[in-house]
């Protein structure tokens, strides 16, 4: 089971391990189009081992999804906020 946690806790602890970023890219009725990244520590940089583009996701599944990406790649945390400029985004 994953847990969500603040965007600048999910940026401190993913110097540590694995974390899942989640940006929303664009909303429409009860449904968000996401953007998941799986960072890891690497170095100086965060590394990023797996991204997702959802398309669109009804709101009351997108945990479940975050939650099932989470579980196959042994994640324990992940946060949510609007999407970043670029990514990797500068302090990654």
């Amino acid at each position: 089971m994953v847990d969500f946690i603040g965007w600048q806790r999910a940026k401190e602890l993913a110097r540590t391990e694995p974390v899942i970023f989640v940006e929303i890219m664009g909303e429409a009725p009860g449904a968000r189009s996401l953007e998941v990244h799986v960072m890891s520590p690497g170095g100086v940089h965060l590394h990023e081992f797996e991204r997702d583009d959802t398309g669109l996701v009804p709101l009351e599944d997108i945990q479940e999804v975050v939650g099932r990406i989470a579980a196959s790649r042994k994640v324990r945390y992940a946060a949510i906020c609007r999407a970043e400029d670029r990514w990797p985004p500068p302090w990654a």
